[in-house]
């Protein structure tokens, strides 16, 4: 039902998506944070009240207090702008974005999750076979056809919601996106309070929905106004300044990321439909970018959420690969030799450092719990002399030892790769 009327919303919009600077300035910045009609008068129109809601950088009493601190003038320009259909067109949609497409993703990613595992669990089931005889092999037999038809009414599932999500009407939200990021540009420019108390659902939007929609499609290629959005990603990835939440900028990192890893369309002049192309010869990009990473590469170490300790090394991964990618090209060299004598990069060599020893550590330590297993299981005689669900159970470790070896080794490379980079252009 959501994305439905997410998809009318949008189709309405549309008259104003393509044309920024004409109707950028009938947005009311404060729409949000005004108290709602219903309290002014007795006016019985739809009425958001978002007053409690995160702030990009402001808390939900500066945002009160900022609203009083408006002169006459401007809070009549705002009710203005409050009564266009534009502003109330643009904030519906933006808001109902967030409680439709943004929950069919976290429910597509879910889908898609729990087909991985099963899909590894398919294969751990395999494998087993070839190690397992008696009861247990024909027990996990009948566990591998049960899994089986598991995995197919999973993958009916995820393919019908992902076909909703990656539809015309729904695709194409990114150019309510790009509009976002003009909007929020102009704040940031022009009124940079006004900025600081948008509500971050906008910057959640534009974030999770690019993050997944770039993975699995191309529509970013196909828009006009492309330039706002690397502009926006360029801009606020690192720039605590303007965008507080540290996992927030994080999830921007997460696309200019994408962008470096989609080896169908490398770096090269002469393609500037490319939006890694685009990235990399944005004139903001070769100014910013790399100052960007270092300072997200420290902010990330603390991020208030509960998974923080993962989560950053996924960012500082992430970075690591972005730049890889970029230190080919003298002009990101210079930058990297001049970000690397800021008082920052003294947190970023240190965080660095520590990141890489410590997967380092852990990948030796789950290979060398791999070859112990391997050594039991080489000893048939022994291995055969116990019991079912200790097989069972010592099979299930040596898989999961796996696993956690490969993602080690990768973050391992990765920060290897960085600390090579930063050691032969700042030597």
């Amino acid at each position: 039902m959501y994305l439905n009327l997410f998809a009318v919303l949008l189709r309405l919009c549309e008259p104003f998506l393509h044309k920024h600077t004409t109707y950028l300035r009938q947005i009311d910045a404060f729409f949000t944070i005004r108290p709602p009609r219903s309290e002014e008068a007795n006016d019985p129109e739809l009425a958001i009240d978002l007053r409690e809601d995160v702030r990009i950088n402001a808390s939900a009493q500066e945002a009160t207090e900022y609203l009083a601190e408006l002169d006459i003038y401007s809070a009549e320009e705002c009710k203005l702008n409050d009564q266009t259909v534009v502003n109330r067109l643009f904030w519906y949609t933006s808001l109902i974005f967030h409680q439709s497409v943004l929950p069919a993703i976290k429910i597509v990613e879910s889908q898609a999750r729990s087909l991985a595992q099963l899909r590894t669990r398919l294969k751990d089931l395999q494998r087993s076979l070839l190690i397992l005889e008696g009861a247990a092999r024909q027990q996990r037999t009948r566990e591998l056809d049960t899994m089986t038809k598991q995995e197919s009414v999973l993958t009916g599932r995820y393919i019908a919601v992902m076909t909703d999500l990656v539809s015309e009407p729904i695709s194409n939200a990114v150019h309510l996106l790009a509009f976002t990021a003009s909007y929020l540009l102009d704040l940031a420019d022009t009124k940079p309070k006004a900025f600081f108390v948008q509500p971050e659902v906008l910057v959640t939007n534009f974030a999770e929905f690019l993050v997944f929609m770039l993975a699995r499609t191309s529509l970013l290629r196909e828009v006009a106004s492309l330039e706002h959005i690397i502009t926006f990603l360029v801009r606020f990835v690192g720039d605590a300044k303007f965008v507080r939440n540290p996992y927030l900028r994080s999830q921007l990192l997460s696309i200019l990321y994408i962008a470096c890893q989609d080896r169908q369309s490398p770096v090269r002049r002469g393609q500037s439909e490319n939006l890694l192309y685009m990235i990399h010869d944005h004139p903001y990009a070769k100014q910013q970018l790399i100052p960007s990473l270092f300072q997200l590469f420290a902010d990330i170490e603390t991020t208030g959420r509960h998974a923080q300790f993962h989560e950053k090394f996924r960012t500082r991964v992430e970075i690591a690969g972005i730049l890889e990618k970029l230190k080919l090209d003298p002009v990101y060299q210079v930058a990297i030799v001049e970000a690397a004598a800021a008082p920052i990069f003294v947190k970023v060599a240190n965080f660095l450092v520590n990141d890489t020893n410590f997967a380092f550590d852990s990948c030796i330590k789950a290979i060398m719990d791999i070859q112990d297993i391997e050594t039991e299981m080489d000893d048939h005689q022994a291995w055969q002399q116990r019991s079912e669900a200790d097989r069972s159970a010592v099979v299930e470790r040596l898989n999961q030892n796996e696993s956690t070896a490969r993602a080690y080794a990768h973050q391992t490379e990765r920060f290897m790769e960085m600390v090579i980079t930063l050691t032969h252009l700042c030597r």
